[in-house]
């Protein structure tokens, strides 16, 4: 009885984390799209993905994905994954 009361807690616990991580990368997306000055339908013809589906933060992506986003906000996909400290302004420090 613990121990499936253990596991179903850890399963619960990943599974917010990966729900905070994907809507880390969501937010990511979209802070750097709009840093490059590009609209999501223009970011949407470079890539040929679905840009609101990522930035609503309700799916997850393939490396491949994170991989050609980066590529198109040129940014590294390691920065895509980072959580972001923000000041007021909505710059990065």
């Amino acid at each position: 009885m613990y121990i499936i009361i253990f596991e179903f807690e850890s399963m619960t616990l990943k599974k917010r984390k990966a729900i905070k991580l994907i809507q880390r990368v969501a937010n990511n997306i979209k802070h750097y799209r709009k840093k490059r000055k590009k609209s999501q339908e223009k970011l949407e013809d470079e890539t040929g993905l679905t840009i609101s589906r990522y930035e609503s933060g309700k799916h997850d992506m393939t490396l491949t994905t994170l991989s050609i986003l980066s590529k198109h906000l040129a940014v590294e996909a390691s920065q895509l994954l980072e959580e972001r400290v923000e000041k007021a302004n909505d710059k990065t420090i």
